[in-house]
């Protein structure tokens, strides 16, 4: 059974740095930003396997950064399923939109789940990625 929940930044770096960042000092994966964000955990059978945080961006906007799932619980839905809260939870506050850099590998998931790319290709560290954001708040007409 999957469960979703508010965490501390100190609970995300783990996942962080065993997924994102393995080769790099766990350091790597703290961010000076992370007291100003709001940090979910997605847990199967009472333990940690996905972490998700929000950073304000502006006055109705946030960005999802440092999502991260354990390799073995991957193609799973787990993802999807952080998503969709995430997305609930968005909805219950004033935040218009939600955005993320996506690498381009895993664009087409963003594009399931409701996101749209916008802007060009960029790279970070080699990789290629692109601007994508979801309205949780629909557009006024």
């Amino acid at each position: 059974m999957f469960k979703f929940q508010t965490i501390t930044t100190k609970e995300t770096y783990n996942i962080r740095h065993r997924v994102l960042w393995p080769d790099e000092p766990i350091e790597y994966c703290m961010m000076t930003e992370d007291d100003t964000a709001h940090h979910f955990g997605g847990y199967i059978d009472q333990k940690l396997v996905c972490v998700a945080s929000l950073f304000p961006d502006g006055e109705m906007k946030v960005r999802l950064r440092k999502f991260a799932i354990l390799p073995h619980m991957q193609k799973k839905g787990l993802g999807s399923k952080m998503l969709k809260e995430i997305q609930t939870f968005l909805s219950e506050t004033k935040i218009s939109t939600l955005w993320c850099d996506a690498r381009e590998a895993a664009l087409p998931f963003y594009i399931k789940n409701g996101f749209l790319p916008y802007d060009d290709v960029f790279y970070k560290n080699g990789i290629p990625y692109q601007k994508a954001e979801y309205k949780v708040l629909p557009e006024a007409p």
